[in-house]
């Protein structure tokens, strides 16, 4: 406990500069209440503050192994307060290049442990003393980025009005209706109308 105490004096006394700055600080989640702790083009880092707190309604006992990015380092951890880790690491020589810097194994207590862990701190010291704020990202996990998901362009049919042709119009010619001759019919029941009267003047 001493010992991590002075390791993060240490670290927390470097002069604060821009160095790092492309370096970036990954932890993902690989299942069973393990969780990875990654670092990224690091550039002349001898120095490492490393901050998280987890749900421990979901994780509980954390145990921390150290990766092979910072081998040789000496690396102190405290899980004494329930919720939070800290992680204090120092080395001789500077850390060039990628790798893992810890592995952290919880044990699980409830369901949606992959996403239990809710911040990340990470801070960088140089061969020189001067500290910087690395870029820190809880990842997805492993099942997640073996097995992302895919959306499947939508493709757009056409809507049958769209495509039907325009109706067709017909056009059906009007014919006048033309009322038969009048004056036949009225000459036939003037004969009609004479023929009588010539009986009746016969008879007399």
């Amino acid at each position: 406990m001493k010992r991590t105490a002075f390791l993060v004096a240490v670290l927390l006394l470097a002069v604060p500069a821009g160095i790092g700055l492309a370096s970036t600080v990954t932890l993902t989640p690989s299942g069973g209440g393990v969780f990875v702790l990654e670092g990224q083009a690091f550039q002349d880092v001898s120095g490492l503050d490393i901050a998280l707190s987890y749900d421990t309604a979901v994780l509980r006992d954390p145990h921390i192994d150290q990766g092979s990015l910072i081998n040789g380092a000496l690396m102190m951890s405290n899980t004494a307060d329930p919720g939070i880790i800290r992680i204090a690491a120092i080395r001789q020589g500077p850390v060039q290049g990628s790798g893992t810097i810890a592995r952290i194994t919880f044990t699980a207590t409830g369901q949606g442990g992959d996403g239990a862990v809710s911040g990340l701190n990470v801070s960088a010291v140089s061969s020189a003393g001067n500290k910087s704020q690395l870029s820190a990202i809880i990842g997805a996990s492993s099942q997640d980025q073996a097995h992302p998901s895919q959306t499947t362009p939508s493709m757009t049919t056409p809507s049958i009005a769209a495509v039907a042709p325009p109706p067709t119009v017909v056009f059906v010619p009007i014919v006048p209706l033309i009322s038969p001759p009048v004056q036949p019919l009225q000459k036939d029941r003037e004969e009609r109308a004479v023929a009588p009267s010539q009986e009746t003047a016969d008879t007399f």
